[in-house]
């Protein structure tokens, strides 16, 4: 798998916020789309973009909280303990999950394990970024993987 740049998942990120891109559900912008040629997104299309941009393109993922979900299964990466990102995770990004009883409706999440933050588009914020600990994320979490990464 081609690892995945912080910084240029970053500089993607903010770009959206300076943009005022909002969260959007179902919206699913064109992949690798500039961000100034679309208004919204959703949480599993930010993190298929933040992915894109991290790899130069490299990094096709499916669309979708439970497709991907599957995807991270199905490619073997490692499975981690949410709770050990702020023991462990200094350096490293992780891909994280929320997936209800109800399939194909959750929610999903990059987090930068260097500035410990989120890289996500939700709902009344749009692309945006909270600490990795934040009492929601910590409360709805179900899964979480580690993803191959560059600064």
């Amino acid at each position: 798998m081609q690892a995945v740049s912080r910084s240029a998942m970053w500089k993607l990120l903010n770009r959206q916020i300076s943009l005022g891109i909002q969260y959007g559900y179902g919206n699913k912008p064109k992949l690798g789309a500039d961000p100034s040629t679309y208004k919204s997104l959703d949480c599993s299309a930010e993190a298929r973009q933040l992915l894109f941009a991290g790899t130069t393109g490299q990094l096709i993922v499916p669309d979708g909280s439970f497709y991907q979900h599957q995807w991270c299964v199905q490619e073997g990466l490692h499975k981690v303990d949410y709770q050990d990102i702020g023991k462990y995770g200094y350096g490293r990004v992780f891909w994280a999950f929320y997936n209800p009883p109800t399939p194909l409706v959750g929610h999903t999440w990059i987090i930068d394990g260097t500035k410990f933050r989120s890289l996500e588009s939700r709902g009344h914020a749009g692309p945006s970024s909270r600490p990795w600990n934040d009492p929601t994320l910590i409360r709805i979490v179900t899964s979480c993987y580690e993803i191959p990464c560059l600064p």
